[in-house]
């Protein structure tokens, strides 16, 4: 865990646009389509000012009882109703608390 949150906090440049994905690259069965790449703009060019603001803070660390996420996928939910619900009764107090968390430099101006 502490390989991965330094991972997350400090190694990956969230600034930084995605590079391009080599045809066949991480498809699992071959003829998939990531949902992502669709969403990316043929020529992969990325508005530099709306990457700007991209930072990664954390919002909960511990430990818990038992494995909430079993596998890890990337599913475009958008609207909260549908994130709410793709992750199910169980876990939809964790899509509640990262909508409402605000940074402590926003909590004091809001």
């Amino acid at each position: 865990m502490k390989h991965y949150c330094r991972l997350l906090e400090h190694r990956i440049d969230w600034t930084q646009p995605a590079r391009l994905r080599e045809k066949g690259e991480d498809d699992q069965d071959g003829d998939e389509k990531d949902t992502m790449d669709a969403q990316m703009p043929a020529d992969n060019t990325v508005d530099a000012a709306a990457l700007a603001e991209n930072r990664c803070d954390v919002l909960w660390q511990g430990l818990i009882a038992e494995h909430a996420f079993h596998s890890f996928k990337t599913v475009r939910a958008p609207t909260d109703n549908l994130a709410r619900e793709q992750l199910g009764a169980k876990l939809a107090s964790y899509w509640d608390t990262a909508k409402n968390w605000k940074p402590a430099d926003e909590e004091l101006y809001s």
